[in-house]
């Protein structure tokens, strides 16, 4: 997009990309223009986004608990492990985070029956952010969220709810198609049949690229992502709804709820699963684990679903941990083994700390070994993967056959586009269309993964070389791949 100038169709590798709205790309192409590593620069969106998060959740919890449990509430959002991996990612989620927890403050502090303009064209806005960073789901979890409050309101609030919602969302959808409809004009439809066709409707039937189809089993799999990602503050979570109390208790009690209830439900309801689309739940969470922090101890039935919660995500991560320790270099070996030992004292000491009833130091203690853990990933451990990314390399051989065009096949990931430059990338979407790039006359670069070069026999193709070969892990699917570049000479 940046290389083009061309910003009402998203594009990757000059090729359009309907999966997600634009506007994350649009602060991306933005921040390329800092004096920054462009690894940096594609990061800075995520990292304002979950630096947004907390802000709004601050303002969240200060309007239906306090001031003070919603400053708590921030910082443990921003030492939660799935909501500080998406500020580091190059992905669309800690925006999306910023804008529905922006639209939850919004309607949590805004007056029940009689809501201002201010409160009006301000939830519109977060609304439309929403819409543009992820489609209709930016629409969807923030309404659907306030649903509880609507319905268990008394009659004066729900239509001030009304009259606060309808217009702001009437706005939102307005701003959304004002870019939308130009967009599938100019993509000749592609926004309609494949962004939202196949990257939201089809995510819903049918579960995409593996994600998915395990059953009833798949019910179980985003509760016990919280379970793992929200670790260590679930010691506090139970407690804390308990504190808040039901939904029909107050407004704030029902907006926690369904901040908490409806991403569960709704994605446990879909095809498709995957670890961060639970994160819209994170900062209810954050304050119910607040307010567990600064809540009258409870009774002896209250202690222990927190402890129990700790145990289980603590399990998981050693686990994980331990696995790393066994398969990786003995630098990267030494560094995970510092991690465990780290985890192990801090989730001790926080646990003895909870226990003895004294809460605000056991929250001190999950969060200064959460930070220093969380440091010697950043500044260790993740600069120790990079070595085992396979795009890097393989991007770089292509961008060496230049002025040769580039094509890939059976591997659409963005970071393809990202490391081999400016120049367009053509997507293959079939073997035949493989077989016809093979006969083409003049030179050419096809990047694919090993198994579908071994299937389609490339290697034996007589004008192929073998130009560049890479084995690593696939960080976004958390597998091990293979990638090679063919360089198809010149007649």
């Amino acid at each position: 997009m940046r290389a083009s100038g061309g910003f009402l169709v998203p594009t990757l590798g000059g090729q359009p990309w309907m999966e997600k709205p634009p506007f994350v790309l649009w602060l991306m192409a933005a921040a390329l223009g800092l004096p920054v590593p462009p690894e940096t620069a594609v990061r800075l969106p995520s990292a304002a986004g979950l630096a947004a998060a907390g802000w709004f959740t601050f303002r969240l919890g200060a309007a239906v608990r306090s001031p003070r449990e919603g400053l708590l509430a921030c910082a443990i959002l921003l030492l939660s492990p799935l909501a500080l991996a998406s500020g580091a990612a190059a992905t669309m989620d800690a925006v999306l985070l910023a804008s529905t927890t922006a639209a939850l403050s919004i309607l949590a502090a805004a007056p029940p029956d009689a809501p201002r303009r201010r409160d009006v064209l301000a939830l519109g806005v977060a609304l439309a952010l929403g819409q543009l960073t992820k489609g209709p789901v930016g629409l969807l979890l923030p309404l659907l969220s306030a649903a509880p409050a609507l319905l268990l309101g008394p009659p004066a609030a729900r239509r001030g709810f009304v009259r606060l919602v309808v217009p702001a969302a009437s706005l939102s959808l307005l701003a959304y198609l004002a870019w939308a409809v130009p967009a599938n004009a100019a993509s000749s439809g592609l926004l309609f049949s494949e962004g939202f066709g196949v990257h939201v409707l089809g995510r819903v039937l049918s579960p995409m690229e593996s994600h998915g189809g395990w059953g009833p089993v798949g019910l179980l799999f985003h509760p016990a992502v919280l379970v793992v990602t929200f670790c260590p503050w679930t010691l506090f979570a139970v407690a804390g709804l308990r504190e808040i109390g039901p939904p029909a208790a107050s407004r704030g009690a029902a907006l926690l709820a369904g901040s908490v209830a409806v991403p569960l439900l709704l994605f446990s309801a879909v095809a498709t699963k995957l670890p961060h689309y639970v994160l819209p739940a994170l900062p209810a969470l954050a304050i119910a684990s607040a307010a567990g922090v600064l809540a009258p101890l409870p009774g002896r039935r209250g202690r222990c679903a927190g402890p129990a919660l700790l145990l289980l995500g603590s399990a998981a991560w050693l686990g994980l941990l331990a696995f790393a320790a066994g398969h990786a270099s003995p630098p990267l070996r030494a560094f995970a083994l510092a991690i465990v030992v780290l985890f192990v004292l801090s989730s001790g000491a926080g646990l003895a700390l909870f226990v003895l009833g004294r809460r605000v130091q056991a929250a001190a203690a999950l969060g200064a070994g959460f930070a220093l853990s969380a440091t010697l990933v950043a500044g260790a451990v993740l600069p120790a993967f990079e070595p085992f990314k396979p795009v890097p390399p393989v991007a770089a051989a292509a961008r060496r056959a230049a002025p040769f065009p580039v094509a890939s096949f059976g591997f659409g990931e963005p970071s393809l586009a990202f490391y081999a430059g400016p120049g367009p990338i053509e997507r293959l979407p079939s073997d035949r269309a493989v077989r016809t790039w093979t006969r083409r006359p003049g030179g050419g670069v096809l990047v694919t993964t090993g198994a579908e070069a071994a299937r389609l026999s490339l290697a034996g193709e007589g004008r192929l070389v073998l130009l560049a070969r890479a084995v690593g892990i696939d960080l976004v699917h958390g597998r091990p791949t293979e990638l090679v570049a063919f360089l198809r000479a010149e007649r």
